[in-house]
């Protein structure tokens, strides 16, 4: 959310997937708060706005927090670990 106040904040445009990405979060919240686990909760809001999960990050945040994604979207948007992958990964 820091990334949202920053553009909000610097006057900048959100990206698509910026915006797919927010929707997102808001939407699995409901269901959360409900006792809707994560993994539920999640599916649906993809299935809600009709997107894949590969459209919900940007390249910068994928790059910036690549630890936090697995190989095939680091490889969808071209992030690389720093180090040859693990071909067992």
């Amino acid at each position: 959310m820091d990334r949202l106040a920053d553009f909000l904040y610097e006057g900048r445009h959100l990206t698509q997937d910026d915006v797919n990405f927010y929707e997102h979060e808001l939407y699995e919240c409901n269901p959360m708060d409900q006792g809707v686990g994560y993994d539920e909760a999640h599916q649906a809001a993809l299935d809600e706005y009709g997107v894949d999960r590969m459209s919900l990050y940007s390249r910068e945040v994928v790059s910036k927090y690549r630890e936090w994604f697995d190989k095939p979207m680091r490889e969808f948007y071209g992030v690389w670990m720093g180090v040859p992958e693990d071909p067992g990964e």
